[in-house]
């Protein structure tokens, strides 16, 4: 159950199937009338939206409210589903009446001012209600009943370029989610295509073959190719050196055949290890280790028994009131939200789900459990194929200066700026745009008694302007170029500095 609000008894909610649990990846609270949980199934994203207008006499700020809410949760990517269910108090009656492409005409009741906004507002987001586009019987069609009214309040809508998912749409009679409301429900058919297996048969280095005199004849042979005496851009200087200890760590070591065999093509597996794992001894093995589990599972019982115990003990004393609050306050913490946001999004808010994608913008939680795998044997290798023990022969000390500038943007003159920006050969066009910019700049103080008057700035960048993080890094790109050439190594980030020399 996701709620709409974080306490309380009243707000919308959303049923999640506990298979989706691990789907859910972000719920979004706009308003106790108002929410949106997005899952993410395969390659597929789905955005499901749970709604509660306003009843007729309510405040207009609130109706205005749930009205941007709505709009705002819409115009989500169109690569995503949406699907939007709630009860919007309204009324779209039996006839199309101009919206053909919203209504399939097989509605109840009369059109009220409620159901022209309703479909006002499919329309101009391209929806479609879903149960006015199936025929169905009279009594099938209500969804709220009681003893002096029939109506149709509660809709169901999806995209128009998605109508074709939507098998069914219908009331289930005599099942009731709350008094006087029925059960309305769609059916909804989306093809989720499996997931191609990863290319198996990637030839690798067999770095597990490497003893010490092939340490040693690797390290003869990199030493003659002289590739730690190159100069230039760190960039090219790392894609040279890897490349060469590449090249020569396959001659070397080989390559694998990129099949996954048994455990005989393995450095370790010899006659003592095949002997040490026969059938017998994988019995004796099951055995104790069965033994061991349970007197384990003991263990854990008493130690978990006797935490309990003190816990107890601790909020009977003085001041266990406060302990309960922050155990409570933390359990609730831990159960909100099915454990929040866990999905990686690109610059426009899009759920990304293929491979590339995700490498591009973070590392595979897979691919780090691999490497630490790999590091328990010692040949742990990076995206470049190199071991970690290559780079640190050559044992050489570095030295780092870390250098932060304090209040950076507010101590650059203008007329430094403007030098640097020729220097960097920026248009003359776009120069005096930006001294347009600067040129009468004022600001003010606001205090707890008012605003002071205004007084101009002379000096220093605008805060807050997006250009002000492009001018500030050209500004420091032009003033360090000369420490920018060859070792030591310049790193430059907004106002922090990093230089990096060998001694």
């Amino acid at each position: 159950m996701v709620s709409g609000v974080l306490r309380g008894k009243n707000g919308v909610g959303i049923l999640v199937d506990r298979h989706l649990r691990e789907s859910l990846v972000e719920v979004r609270r706009v308003n106790d009338i108002l929410m949106t949980i997005k899952l993410v199934v395969r390659e597929c994203t789905l955005n499901v939206v749970s709604a509660y207008a306003t009843q007729t006499g309510l405040d207009e700020e609130i109706k205005r409210c749930f009205s941007e809410g709505l709009d705002d949760i819409v115009r989500s990517p169109l690569a995503e589903r949406l699907f939007i269910g709630g009860d919007f108090n309204s009324h779209i009656g039996s006839s199309t009446s101009g919206y053909t492409e919203v209504h399939g005409g097989f509605g109840f009741g009369e059109l009220n001012g409620g159901g022209t906004s309703l479909l006002d507002f499919a329309k101009a987001f391209e929806l479609v209600i879903a149960n006015s586009s199936f025929p169905k019987q009279e009594e099938p069609l209500v969804t709220f009943k009681s003893s002096v009214s029939w109506t149709q309040i509660d809709y169901l809508l999806l995209r128009r370029c998605d109508r074709k998912l939507c098998e069914d749409c219908k009331v289930i009679l005599g099942e009731t989610l709350a008094t006087q409301h029925r059960l309305l429900v769609m059916d909804i058919g989306i093809m989720i295509l499996r997931k191609k297996r990863s290319v198996r048969g990637r030839l690798r280095i067999r770095w597990g073959t490497l003893t010490e005199d092939k340490a040693q004849e690797l390290g003869g042979r990199l030493s003659a190719m002289e590739v730690w005496r190159s100069s230039g851009d760190v960039n090219i200087l790392w894609s040279m050196a890897a490349d060469c200890i590449r090249k020569v760590v396959r001659e070397v070591l080989g390559i694998s055949s990129g099949r996954n065999g048994s455990h005989k093509r393995d450095w370790w597996w010899n006659a003592v290890v095949q002997g040490s794992t026969g059938e017998e001894e994988r019995r004796s093995n099951s055995e104790r280790y069965k033994v061991a589990r349970k007197e384990a599972k003991l263990a854990v019982t008493e130690a978990k028994t006797t935490a309990f115990a003190c816990l107890y003990e601790e909020l009977g004393d003085k001041g266990g009131e406060k302990k309960l609050f922050w155990l409570d306050k933390a359990i609730e913490k831990r159960a909100r939200d099915l454990d929040q946001v866990r999905c990686i999004k690109d610059e426009d808010g899009k759920v990304l789900m293929e491979d590339d994608q995700i490498k591009r913008r973070n590392i595979e939680v897979k691919e780090v459990m691999e490497k630490m795998h790999k590091m328990s044997r010692g040949k742990a290798t990076g995206l470049d194929e190199i071991t970690i023990e290559l780079w640190r022969d050559r044992k050489k000390d570095l030295h780092m200066v870390f250098i932060d500038l304090e209040k950076a943007y507010d101590r650059v003159p203008m007329e430094v700026l403007w030098s640097c920006l020729e220097a960097k050969g920026v248009p003359i066009a776009y120069i005096r745009m930006i001294k347009d910019m600067y040129d009468g700049a004022k600001t003010r103080v606001r205090t707890v008694g008012g605003n002071l008057e205004h007084f101009p700035v002379d000096m220093g960048l605008h805060q807050g302007s997006v250009p002000s993080l492009f001018l500030f890094a050209l500004v420091i790109d032009a003033l360090t170029h000369h420490i920018q050439e060859e070792v030591p190594w310049c790193i430059l980030f907004a106002d922090d500095i990093v230089l990096i020399d060998e001694t």
